[in-house]
């Protein structure tokens, strides 16, 4: 490339000079100059200037053609440091081992973790970061996608070029880092689903294979997998040793974890939530009873707990909310909004059943005490699913919810402000928690939350009557993360 650089220099020059020789016509002038007069003035004149001037050019070319090789040579680097790490395996870590390691930690043992975070988020960075970058029908290149792979390969780049911990003070600064990361990637699930959108516009196909199914659980493993890791770190050092001596005496909590995780008091507090919802979507809400081993607890994560709960529960209660109203009145369930702003259009009063929470079969959360796993069912009688159609619901961007689900709030009581029940709030504490409202991320999201430690999600469904949720929790702690 210098080469031909320097050869159009070099005809450039020639051309300069030669063009100065050209004969210009004599005009009239009272100097009569003559041809050879321009010819030997322009000489003596022009050439060191000229010289001087393209010698400059010369060498800035040969600066700016040494920066794009030092960035070139930049960029060869970090990429083979991305392809480096990702040809290295993960460390899948037991709850047990991020509890235990937790309980007594000071400011060296935290440089540990620290130490441990630098070495092994950029492995599982890279291998989602290459992934990202070989996706099937074109998602790779999908904007929203991109966007996606680009705050991966910041984040990697972020811990990779963060010197090595040696201290407490590099500790600090590294997890502030890793703060800004998590921070970052909030809206990752949001982004992704996008992505799903535009490729399933672009392709227009309703539902996508099983390879990008596949993916998604992956990539979504990871991520669950990514945030556990930093999340339990940020939480350990938000606290002081005290601090922490203290939460582990009164709660049990270890960072994020606890000892002492009770799915009855999660189950509340989900069920309260969901409620607030179902009331303010359709001014109604089914009751929640909670049955069982009401006293057990065993060491988990309850805000993990709380996301599949309130996912299981919200989606009971829509369903038996719609269910009812579309057999007591006759219509289907997708014409039921359509049809109740009908009748109050035509001065008809709406039947006082439809907002009264006793009108509504309860909904059924049993908690069963294992020595294997802590079994909770979720049971509704919202009118079942087909059989065939329950595959289906563990597909990524299946959803029956709607961009105009929400109806005004003349039809849905007092309380209707026109909210989706399928935007759970994110302002409630639960660190883990994603808006996942009306990409259907709900039901697959919980399924891999169960899994990641060793559990499992399970629907067993009566078409026509009701829909069981069966949520399995591995109850001892020594599952290792289930890890891509």
């Amino acid at each position: 490339m210098l080469r031909t650089v320097s050869n159009a220099l070099r005809f450039s020059t020639a051309s300069s000079f030669a063009a100065q020789s050209i004969p210009v016509p004599i005009h009239h002038h009272p100097h009569h100059l003559t041809h050879t007069h321009i010819h030997t003035h322009t000489h003596s004149h022009h050439p060191a200037s000229t010289s001087l001037h393209h010698h400059t050019q010369l060498q800035l070319q040969q600066q700016q053609q040494q920066q794009q090789q030092q960035v070139l040579s930049s960029q060869h680097i970090f990429r083979n440091a991305v392809l480096s790490a990702a040809s290295k395996s993960v460390t899948p870590i037991s709850l047990r081992t991020l509890f235990e390691f937790g309980k007594n930690t000071s400011p060296k043992t935290l440089v540990l973790a620290s130490q441990f975070l630098h070495n092994e988020l950029p492995i599982r960075l890279s291998h989602r970061i290459v992934e990202l970058e070989n996706l099937p029908f074109g998602l790779s290149e999908m904007p929203s996608v991109k966007t996606v792979h680009g705050l991966y390969v910041d984040s990697f780049r972020l811990i990779h070029e963060f010197p090595k911990i040696r201290s407490i003070e590099d500790d600090l600064k590294f997890t502030d880092v890793l703060d800004g990361i998590k921070t970052r990637h909030n809206w990752v699930v949001q982004q992704m689903a996008q992505g799903i959108r535009e490729l399933k516009k672009k392709i227009g196909a309703d539902i996508l294979g099983p390879e990008l199914q596949q993916f998604l659980d992956r990539f979504y493993l990871s991520r669950i997998s990514i945030r556990m890791l930093i999340g339990q770190h940020l939480a350990l050092h938000a606290l002081t040793p005290e601090e922490r001596r203290q939460a582990m005496q009164t709660s049990g909590f270890v960072g994020i974890i606890t000892k002492d995780c009770r799915p009855t008091h999660v189950a509340e507090d989900a069920s309260r939530h969901a409620k607030q919802l179902c009331d303010t979507n359709y001014g109604v809400a089914p009751k929640v009873k909670i049955l069982g081993s009401l006293d057990t607890k065993f060491t988990y994560v309850p805000s993990h707990l709380y996301l599949m709960l309130f996912e299981l529960i919200k989606n009971s209660m829509r369903a038996t909310v719609e269910t009812q109203r579309s057999q007591r009145l006759g219509v289907p369930q997708e014409e039921m909004s359509q049809h109740l702003q009908q009748m109050l259009l035509r001065g008809e009063k709406l039947p006082e059943w439809l907002y009264d929470d006793h009108e509504y079969p309860e909904i059924n959360v049993i908690v069963a005490n294992g020595q294997e796993d802590v079994t909770i069912k979720v049971s509704d009688k919202g009118g079942g699913i087909p059989r065939s159609a329950l595959p289906v619901l563990w597909t990524y961007s299946y959803t029956t919810a709607k961009n105009n689900d929400a109806v005004t709030s003349s039809v849905n009581g007092p309380s209707g402000s026109g909210s989706s029940l399928f935007d759970p709030s994110p302002s409630r504490g639960q660190g883990n928690t994603d808006r996942i409202a009306g990409y259907g991320y709900g039901l697959p999201l919980s399924k891999l939350y169960a899994r990641y430690f060793g559990g499992d999600l399970e629907l067993k469904s009566l078409e026509s009557w009701g829909t069981d949720a069966y949520l399995y929790i591995r109850r001892l702690a020594d599952h290792e993360e289930d890890l891509p």
